[in-house]
């Protein structure tokens, strides 16, 4: 288990008959006991601007236990799409891609396993109120993919 982890183990454990589970969220939804290990996947100057933008949104960073900058679309990844308006299924095939890189891979391996083996859950969190346009679902279905054991919720 990575040593960012230690400091969260005190989260929601599960009895056997129920299966812990990999799950992604906005970081704008109020957390819940059922949320176990919450990971950002957002730069939080990113996360700051929204906020700056639309006042109705609130956010405490003590509510994310760890934040990993490797699970971080990279700059060039958002100037691509920013530049050319592509979009969500730009933002797709490039940063799924780049999901394959091996310090991503470990970081996500690393997730699964904790998942799997602390029997805990862990969200993965951003800034978009959905999925359907945002890297944390790309995100879990890559973990998916390679930890197909591992139960994911999208949300």
């Amino acid at each position: 288990m990575l040593t960012l982890y230690t400091s969260c183990m005190n989260v929601l454990k599960f009895p056997s008959e129920k299966r812990p589970e990999l799950r992604t969220k906005s970081v704008f939804l109020e957390p819940s006991e059922d949320d176990g290990i919450r990971l950002m996947i957002v730069q939080r100057s990113l996360v700051d601007l929204c906020v700056q933008k639309d006042p109705e949104l609130s956010w405490d960073p003590e509510d994310a236990d760890d934040w990993i900058k490797a699970l971080y679309p990279s700059e060039d990844q958002k100037r691509r799409i920013l530049e050319t308006g592509s979009g969500y299924r730009e933002l797709k095939e490039n940063y799924r891609g780049s999901l394959s890189h091996p310090i991503r891979r470990i970081f996500l391996e690393e997730i699964i396993k904790t998942v799997l083996e602390e029997q805990v859950n862990v969200t993965l969190l951003c800034v978009e109120s959905g999925p359907s346009q945002c890297h944390r679902g790309i995100t879990a279905e890559f973990a998916k993919e390679i930890g197909s054991q591992i139960p994911v919720i999208i949300r």
